[in-house]
């Protein structure tokens, strides 16, 4: 039999615009209801008259503000690609190797993945552990995720990754629609650039192994090793899979590298 809290419960009385009287209080059990001129249902405020004018004038505050905003960046003839960038864009702000760069960067990025969301930390390499075991503990399921590699060489911070839209759990080769592999900042200070697949059916955009980290493509266009701070087997091999801009020229030999820092970020 359903019980009736008196004391957590609160009357709510719904009056109309022409009606002048008061709501009678209700008394359950010699116990009065408390009434109230307001409640909040699916986080929407709804008030007496049935309406939730608070709620929209609310909203409507909002929107105003960041109308107001946006006519005086159309004013100071910002570019309309930085407005929708500032505004749809995906926020990248655990990324620490991002924080660490020009914003340019990371607004390159944005550009690519385009859309709104926040991406999450599910494993950073100096934090968590640079074992391949770890990282799938913490982002195997995750998806979509983006993959991003620092690695210095000559004082230089090279940055590069890839998207994925598949997990990283299974075995072998998998197809992941959508998915590209890019680079923020490289050796020869080339602009920076995106791969697509260059076929979107292709089944071996990723390569899972329990043994690897997150690797992209058939004969690796970007491999990451188990323990990759500890060895050189983590390599690039760029143009297998992913299809490079005009003017960047297929690797015809693999690049060997030992990561300074790796994050696996997935879309929340």
């Amino acid at each position: 039999m359903l019980q009736l809290n008196c004391r957590k419960c609160k009357e709510l009385p719904i009056t109309f615009s022409r009606s002048r009287n008061s709501p009678s209080l209700v008394n359950v059990e010699g116990s009065t209801i408390i009434p109230v001129s307001k409640v909040k249902l699916l986080d929407v405020t709804i008030n007496s008259t049935l309406t939730w004018n608070d709620h929209i004038e609310e909203i409507v505050k909002k929107a105003s503000r960041k109308q107001y905003f946006l006519v005086q960046l159309k004013r100071a003839k910002v570019p309309a690609r930085e407005i929708v960038a500032y505004y749809c864009a995906f926020q990248l702000d655990e990324s620490t190797i991002l924080a660490n760069e020009q914003v340019e960067l990371a607004n390159k990025l944005r550009e690519w993945l385009f859309g709104t969301g926040k991406w999450r930390i599910c494993w950073r390499a100096t934090e968590h552990g640079w074992a391949a075991s770890t990282f799938h503990e913490k982002c195997n399921g995750e998806k979509p995720n983006l993959v991003i590699v620092k690695f210095v060489k000559d004082g230089k911070n090279l940055i590069f990754g890839g998207y994925s839209t598949e997990t990283w759990d299974g075995k072998g080769y998998a197809s992941a629609p959508g998915s590209f592999i890019f680079s923020l900042r490289d050796k020869q200070d080339l602009a920076p650039f995106k791969a697509p697949l260059k076929s979107e059916n292709d089944w071996q955009a990723v390569y899972r192994s329990s043994s690897y980290g997150p690797t992209f493509g058939k004969d690796h266009d970007l491999k990451i090793a188990g323990d990759a701070a500890s060895n050189t087997n983590s390599f690039t091999n760029l143009g297998q899979t992913y299809q490079l801009p005009p003017g960047y020229n297929q690797t015809k030999t693999r690049n060997h590298f030992t990561p300074y820092e790796i994050e696996v970020l997935y879309l929340d």
